[in-house]
């Protein structure tokens, strides 16, 4: 029985068990974890030896390549974020029941600007640029005097405004994929019986899976986005020691955001999936038969969790940190 095929119940049908956006604390929990672990760790006082300001102009085409490259990560990262961020608020409109959809969607629109808030805005205690790990500062001594329009306005600020932009769509796109992930877990009413019951959960399964892959995929480009501008001042160092130095700093940056950010979708999708494996044991030895074994119920019912599809579950949340360690294979071929 494949039960993606199946009439899919109507929103009246479906009850949601508010106690189960408690899950959400657990990314929460981890995302505080994780920010104070990268605070504390946070390189300081690195010092790289730069060209002369009056020697900037003789590296205009390089550096006009590397904002170039950063622009097209940025925008590329972007409009990934805000894609899964609208797919998935219309995909939790269409599964969460009327009586339910104004609070979820307020609760999930204080936490995003909760999120961005603590992300973006200057002033917060311990919240720092995150080039400020680059170089003592390395970014304000460079861009802050490159001015990237004829009004004078530094290429700093363009930068600054482009990691709020990148922060605040993925912050938005990732709080959607974790409330979209909970409401997979809203119980069908109508569904008295285990072969019912195992159309629901095969749905909830695909949807969860679907969610995975979104959400990995704005933490994969936000990590495309962070390599980009991390490699931006390298035609301005002052030789090549000074570059090589710079580029394995660039390499242990990027495999601990890769890694963190592995966690990050981990700790998102992790807990309403284990949740809903549970119903799904638990349906598996309710309805089996005496003559019947619980794999064999659930192969017949298509929830059997083959080895391929449990590769591929892995395989997304290590992707992150998977591409974070581009550069380290990259300088092997330098």
């Amino acid at each position: 029985m494949n039960g993606l095929n199946a009439a899919k119940p109507s929103c009246e049908e479906i009850v949601f068990d508010r106690r189960s956006l408690l899950l959400a604390l657990v990314p929460a929990a981890v995302y505080v974890l994780l920010y104070w672990v990268l605070n504390v760790t946070r390189a300081t006082s690195i010092g790289f030896a730069i060209l002369d300001a009056q020697a900037f102009g003789d590296v205009a085409a390089a550096e006009a390549h590397y904002r170039y490259l950063w622009v097209s990560a940025f925008l590329l990262s972007c409009a990934v974020s805000l894609a899964v961020a609208v797919n998935c608020a219309f995909s939790l409109w269409a599964s969460t029941p009327p009586r339910e959809r104004r609070f979820i969607f307020t609760v999930l629109a204080a936490i995003a600007v909760l999120f961005i808030a603590i992300e973006s805005v200057p002033g917060i205690p311990g919240q720092e640029r995150w080039y400020a790990e680059m170089g003592e500062g390395l970014y304000r001594s460079i861009f802050g005097r490159l001015p990237a329009r004829p009004d004078g306005d530094a290429l700093l600020r363009l930068l600054d405004v482009g990691l709020d932009l990148t922060k605040a769509f993925g912050a938005v796109a990732l709080v959607l994929i974790t409330t979209a992930l909970i409401v997979t877990l809203a119980q069908n009413a109508s569904a008295t019986t285990p072969e019912r019951r195992a159309e629901q959960f095969a749905r909830a399964l695909a949807r969860q899976r679907t969610y995975l892959q979104q959400g990995t995929a704005v933490y994969v480009f936000a990590l495309i986005a962070m390599l980009s501008w991390m490699y931006w001042p390298m035609p301005f160092f002052a030789d090549e020691a000074t570059r090589v130095a710079y580029r394995q700093l660039i390499v242990g940056t990027a495999v601990l955001h890769g890694v963190t950010y592995s966690l990050g979708i981990a700790a998102i999708y992790l807990p309403p999936a284990v949740l809903l494996y549970c119903r799904i044991a638990s349906l598996a030895g309710e309805a089996a038969g005496p003559r019947e074994g619980a794999s064999d119920w659930l192969r017949d019912n298509g929830l059997a969790m083959q080895p391929l599809d449990q590769l591929r579950q892995i395989a997304a949340m290590l992707l992150p940190a998977f591409v974070s360690v581009l550069p380290a294979i990259s300088d092997l071929w330098k």
